[in-house]
């Protein structure tokens, strides 16, 4: 199992299939962003980095409106 890309003790759950890191669950929580958000990534459909850093940018938007 992957190791968590901050925090080396702990389990990574949620893994970033291109850069073959992954972070803990308060890691994922915090909102770790993607690593690469602008350049091309074949996973990125299936990421769920990149979807919640998508459901945060867009609940900030909303709390501005």
């Amino acid at each position: 199992m992957p190791r968590c890309r901050y925090h080396p003790d702990r389990e990574g759950i949620f893994p970033c299939l291109k850069h073959q890191i992954a972070y803990c669950l308060p890691c994922f929580e915090e909102g770790q962003p993607c690593c690469d958000p602008k350049l091309y990534c074949k996973f990125r459909p299936q990421c769920l980095i990149n979807e919640s850093q998508k459901e945060r940018e867009d609940e900030e938007k909303k709390r501005e409106a």
